[in-house]
């Protein structure tokens, strides 16, 4: 009884899937048309919303695949390539204009370590890199791909006093003076972009350490310069 049974079930279940196939394979063209046209939009998003987010960060972003070639650039690194400052987009890759190419070479084999290293710039600096290998899911069509960081230590940050203002209560004339201070400018160097006296810029810094609960300019400079990374 046992047996029949199971037969039974086995049977009702075969017929269920092949019900299904049968549905499966006699969608109408306009029903799979919306499907297909539904993913597409799905991944269009995605990709989207994943460009936003990279163009929020003040840092140059860009992903290669193994041979350099760039897969997408956010807003910084974009500015930085077109700048062709030391880093230049030549036939779709990334290129030092002056550095060793065969170190980023080298660094786009690694798999399993992040490597740093310096990219001179046409005159005096260097950028700093980071690239780091990213872990791949079966469905993408890649056999490496790699995030490469790019910051400009000579660059100033975000020119937005606004933001300090707002998270540390300052007034106007405090919030200039602290963008200022973030750009590592002396005292003296402040009051003459200011154009006020050194002893107004020591009398807005005071009132910057105790709105920060910081001691020191050094200190108080840190501060600054990472809250300035939020800015958009």
């Amino acid at each position: 009884m046992k047996l029949e049974n199971l037969r039974e079930r086995r049977e009702a279940s075969r017929g269920s899937f092949s019900s299904d196939y049968q549905h499966a394979v006699h969608l109408p063209f306009g029903a799979l048309e919306r499907i297909g046209s539904t993913m597409m939009s799905a991944l269009a998003t995605k990709v989207v919303l994943t460009s936003t987010a990279l163009d929020c960060m003040c840092f140059g972003v860009a992903l290669l695949d193994g041979d350099a070639r760039v897969l997408l650039l956010n807003r910084v690194a974009k500015q930085i390539l077109d700048d062709e400052d030391g880093l230049a987009l030549v036939g779709g890759r990334l290129t030092l204009m002056y550095g060793n190419n065969a170190h980023l070479a080298q660094s786009l084999e690694q798999q399993d370590i992040s490597r740093a290293f310096r990219a001179p710039k046409r005159k005096s600096g260097d950028y700093l890199m980071l690239v780091a290998p990213l872990p791949l899911s079966s469905d993408v069509p890649l056999s490496k791909a790699h995030l490469v960081v790019i910051d400009d230590p000579a660059s100033d940050p975000p020119d937005n006093a606004d933001l300090l203002g707002e998270l540390y209560e300052l007034t106007p004339a405090q919030a200039r003076l602290a963008w200022h201070i973030a750009c590592g400018y002396t005292l003296v160097e402040c009051a003459e972009f200011l154009s006020v006296s050194v002893t107004t810029v020591k009398s807005h810094l005071r009132e910057l350490f105790a709105k920060t609960d910081t001691h020191r300019q050094a200190d108080l400079a840190r501060l600054l310069n990472r809250t300035l990374r939020l800015a958009i």
